[in-house]
């Protein structure tokens, strides 16, 4: 069968993950993914079952589509006119795929922020209606669109990255603690004070540990973490002991880096998520609803910090780091065969189609 994949692009190592799963999972099927920009479909080109379309193709290649699959976590960020211009034109495509009797479905994702006159929710919700099928990753999220749409095809299960094999060797202590780098998008968010409090975090686990901290960069496109881990060394008084990772289209290659962490302050969602995976304790730092919202559906009594108020908490957060005081899932095993059922209720959105 044929799958249209919309999603998420822009070199960062959680959207690129979901996709890469997907097209795992349903290795059988040709899946057919829009990319306007060569550079971010470079982590997909050794993936046999998937095709590359432009945007200015898509009215040709829904011609015979049997599937139309919305995948990402953050697809309902709606703030500001520009996002609700583009989530109209969204709905558009919705009502298209509705007359033309192609099944659509939007998995993984969690609702907000939203603008303060909640526009960005009405916008959500008119997309969400004329969908077969929505999974949501936070109860949050769930019981928001529960409450409103009456009638929808509409699960909860945990991240779709969940689902990642851990692989890797039980390893001995390394001594490294890994940083997932935020840089901000937002004027909401000073970016200059967030680096300024992980350099002190890093160089305050130097003097402790004599180890090394790795400065992960998920994004390395528009939201672009790397240029955030740059001004982290140069503010760091121990550069020599700190190392830029940046997220390169190289999957692989990333995680081995990520996995070889003995911590993680994590800010970037998906760095919590795959702590999770590779049963490494974390620190959850965060700036918007689902960093909150993961922690609170997995143990309700742990504290999340904010990232507006790093420098706030910088001796807690220190405290917590010299006394191994970190979060983990109780749960890992049960989070990923969850975590499955967004492939699941995929499969029966086609099987369905395969009987009429």
């Amino acid at each position: 069968m044929k799958i249209v994949l919309n999603a998420y692009l822009d070199n960062n190592i959680g959207d690129d993950l979901m996709i890469s799963l997907f097209a795992s999972y349903f290795s059988q099927h040709d899946i057919y993914l829009c990319v306007d920009n060569n550079i971010v479909k470079k982590p997909f080109e050794g993936i046999n079952n998937i095709n590359f379309f432009r945007s200015e193709e898509l009215v040709t290649i829904l011609n015979d589509t049997d599937l139309h699959v919305t995948i990402g976590g953050s697809l309902f960020t709606l703030t500001n006119y520009k996002t609700w211009i583009y989530f109209y034109k969204r709905i558009k495509l919705s009502r298209i795929l509705k007359r033309k009797n192609i099944k659509s479905a939007i998995i993984g994702c969690n609702l907000g922020p939203f603008d303060k006159r909640n526009v960005g929710f009405f916008l959500a919700k008119e997309e969400m209606r004329t969908k077969d099928l929505i999974t949501v990753r936070d109860k949050e999220s769930f019981n928001k669109l529960s409450g409103k749409l009456k009638n929808i095809n509409l699960h909860h299960y945990p991240d779709i990255v969940f689902n990642m094999e851990n692989n890797q060797e039980k390893k001995a202590k390394t001594n490294i603690l890994g940083i997932s780098v935020y840089r901000s998008l937002s004027n909401n968010i000073d970016n200059w004070q967030t680096y300024e409090s992980l350099a002190k975090i890093a160089d305050s686990y130097i003097e402790e540990t004599k180890g090394k901290v790795k400065l992960l960069a998920f994004d390395c496109e528009r939201e672009n973490d790397l240029i955030g881990a740059y001004y982290i060394k140069k503010l760091s008084k121990y550069p020599e002991n700190v190392e830029i990772i940046p997220y390169l289209s190289n999957i692989d290659k990333f995680l081995l880096e990520f996995s070889t962490c003995d911590m993680i302050i994590a800010i970037r969602f998906h760095s919590a998520v795959l702590a999770g995976v590779y049963n490494i304790p974390f620190i959850p730092i965060a700036y918007s609803n689902k960093m909150k919202n993961l922690i609170t559906d997995n143990k309700k009594e742990s504290k999340v910090y904010e990232l507006k108020k790093l420098s706030e908490d910088y001796n807690e957060i220190v405290e917590k780091i010299t006394n191994n005081n970190l979060f983990s899932f109780d749960n890992i095993n049960g989070l990923n065969n969850g975590s499955l059922n967004h492939f699941i209720s995929i499969e029966k959105l086609l099987e369905e189609d395969k009987n009429v």
